[in-house]
């Protein structure tokens, strides 16, 4: 809500920030994979709403985050690649990613079931978990 920023051409920006907080809704925004509900997005002044969707997307680039998680617990998916971890490497691994305090958080936990492909997260926490 209410952000604003500008990139010259040619350059390169990275968008980050806490889990949840819109990145990936601006990077599905600005290639107009849907449109913004309010305000206007737009590149050299042109509100991208009045451009092809084909000139758009010739030039703008987005890398998205895909990441796959099994229907299991947060602590199944975690210790995946090496299904013996204990309980301590497998908190070593969440804090190392920035997951812990949030998996704690959580009413289940480490056990708390993350959905079909981690529905139930956001992008950057799916991408952090694999």
């Amino acid at each position: 809500s209410g952000i604003s920023f500008e990139a010259r051409s040619g350059q390169t920006i990275g968008i980050v920030g806490p889990p949840g907080s819109g990145k990936s809704t601006i990077a599905h925004l600005i290639p107009r994979f849907y449109d913004v509900t309010s305000g206007a997005i737009t590149i050299d002044g042109q509100d991208i709403s009045k451009v092809t969707l084909q000139s758009l997307r010739k030039a703008v680039g987005v890398v998205q985050q895909d990441a796959f998680l099994f229907t299991t617990s947060i602590e199944n998916n975690i210790a995946y690649g090496n299904p013996w971890a204990r309980e301590t490497r497998i908190g070593q691994a969440a804090e190392y990613a920035q997951l812990h305090n949030y998996i704690i958080g959580l009413p289940a936990g480490y056990t708390t079931v993350v959905g079909e492909r981690g529905a139930s997260l956001s992008g950057g926490q799916r991408q952090r978990l694999t």
